[in-house]
């Protein structure tokens, strides 16, 4: 498949920057993993979002789905990428779907939308907490100052916002 552009990542930075191209008139392929909408699917209450007051994540991810097919963007579901490389001015994107199937993507220009993948901690109740405004934020944070790591994790329920530096401040 020939595109100008292919997103990899369908959570709301990868469908965001899928609207905008579609719109400009950039023919986009938005390439999804195995959890279309990235993050946001396992969201239980979205209340941060503006212009909507309270949501679920996966009513959103639907949202920006309907949005975006509305521009004409093109999803490919359920394909993991195995490959990328560059052939004179384009790019080669080789993916895979769950039955082994391949797909080949030819396109100037590739962006990289794949989210974050949050690192379970292993603590009791841990399990029973996730999904239900739970949030871990783990970060590994090396005080450069001391011998030996400072690992710091900090845990935040949806309503609690903190600097993401806060941990570089706390090794300080």
């Amino acid at each position: 498949m020939n595109v100008q552009l292919a997103i990899l990542g369908s959570g709301p930075a990868g469908l965001t920057a899928a609207i905008y191209a579609s719109r400009a008139k950039i023919s986009t392929v938005v390439i999804e993993g195995p959890q279309p909408g990235g993050q946001l699917m396992t969201t239980t209450n979205v209340e941060n979002w503006p212009g909507i007051e309270k949501t679920t994540g996966f009513e959103l991810a639907q949202q920006f789905h309907k949005h975006a097919r509305s521009y004409g963007v093109t999803f490919e579901e359920g394909f993991e990428i195995k490959r990328i490389e560059q052939e004179k001015k384009y790019h080669i994107v080789q993916a895979e779907n769950v039955i082994g199937k391949t797909q080949i993507y030819k396109s100037k220009t590739v962006i990289v939308a794949s989210g974050i993948h949050p690192r379970e901690l292993g603590i009791l109740g841990e399990q029973a907490l996730k999904n239900k405004s739970l949030e871990a934020d783990i970060r590994r944070y090396d005080a450069e100052s001391l011998e030996e790591r400072i690992e710091i994790f900090l845990l935040r329920t949806q309503s609690l916002h903190l600097d993401p530096n806060l941990g570089e401040l706390l090794t300080r």
